[in-house]
């Protein structure tokens, strides 16, 4: 019963966070009345930079916001909370292949919240907070796009990407399609997720299944993934003055892969995990974030090598409705290559 405890460990921390998602209550941090204007400025960001790094939160305390400095605080602490529910089962097992696919997600997302923690300082001590609030997705989205990923192991470099997003109530269905122009490539997804919760300012709480085709005919391999996952977003401004503006992503997941390669078949674990810091626009939204997949066309993060490494990748992204009806997005994405992805959306309120 090697990796009963490490689960059930696991299982504890995932829950207590599930749980404060759910609690979320639907008035925003600037409906509090009586509560001090923050003062953002030179001194209050040096200092959410440079000791804040170590203690978030010190920045919006300079700029006289306590009370989201001590939201940035619990934000830091769950990080470090979920990063220790990974590690220490990783460490008493050994890094057992029985326990990694539980405890790597956490240590991940609890790292991830570590550094947004960092960076929500640093964006409540140099703003002060904006008065913007999720824009509202329509519920039918069509994208087209164009996609460059200069990868030295394939022949390919350019990709047509194409996608729709579906929903109707909690549910929500996305098909997306990127087909190599210049290369026999295809990887096919099919996402289906249930939101359980949400409120009005964009936090919500989703569960997603998937299914993934990544077809090389050139180099004759398949790649058959499934996986399931749970996403959480949390609007800031419920931690203070400062955060409005801003939200904060975080998702753990299992996947499973088969590779196939001729006549030979490989089974393979496909941990998830993402954080993610972002920025309301007047009409969209802007995000940094890191995703622990490294099954993707960009691929994971590797040190002093181009090939696929082990550390997932690095994103930015931003969304932008030009009307009601029209959109436009772009995403840039480093791994073991870069992807520089740039869409057109249509949208059917």
């Amino acid at each position: 019963m090697e990796g009963t405890r490490p689960r059930r460990i696991v299982c504890a921390a995932f829950a207590l966070v599930l749980a404060h998602v759910l609690a979320l209550d639907p008035a925003r941090a600037e409906d509090s009345a009586g509560t001090p204007e923050p003062d953002p400025g030179a001194l209050s960001t040096l200092a959410a930079i440079v000791p804040g790094f170590v203690v978030s939160g010190t920045g919006t305390y300079v700029s006289g916001d306590k009370r989201a400095a001590r939201g940035i605080v619990k934000v830091q602490l769950a990080g470090l909370g979920l990063a220790a529910a990974g590690g220490i089962p990783m460490l008493l097992t050994g890094a057992s292949r029985r326990t990694t696919g539980f405890t790597m997600p956490l240590i991940v997302t609890g790292g991830g919240l570590f550094l947004t923690s960092w960076i929500a300082d640093i964006y409540g001590a140099s703003t002060g907070g904006r008065d913007v609030r999720a824009f509202p997705a329509p519920k039918l989205v069509l994208t087209l796009g164009y996609a460059y990923v200069p990868d030295p192991q394939f022949d390919y470099d350019h990709f047509a990407v194409v996608s729709g997003d579906f929903r109707r109530g909690a549910w929500r269905g996305t098909p997306s399609a990127w087909i190599a122009v210049d290369d026999d490539v295809q990887r096919l997804r099919a996402e289906g997720a249930w939101r359980f919760r949400e409120t009005r300012d964009g936090s919500y709480l989703e569960a997603e299944t998937a299914a993934t085709f990544h077809r090389h005919g050139d180099d004759d391999f398949e790649v058959y993934t499934g996986e399931i996952s749970i996403l959480a977003r949390y609007d800031m401004a419920h931690l203070g003055l400062s955060l409005r503006g801003s939200f904060l992503e975080a998702g753990l997941g299992l996947g499973l892969e088969t590779y196939t390669f001729e006549d030979d078949v490989f089974v393979s674990d496909l941990p998830l995990a993402r954080a993610a810091y972002g920025w309301y626009l007047s009409r969209g939204e802007a995000q940094i974030y890191y995703d622990h997949r490294h099954d993707e066309v960009v691929g994971g993060l590797g040190i002093g090598s181009t090939f696929d490494g082990p550390y997932g990748h690095f994103g930015a992204q931003a969304l932008y409705w030009l009307t009601d009806t029209w959109g436009v997005e772009a995403q840039f994405e480093v791994g073991s290559v870069t992807s520089t992805r740039l869409s057109v959306k249509w949208g059917l309120p």
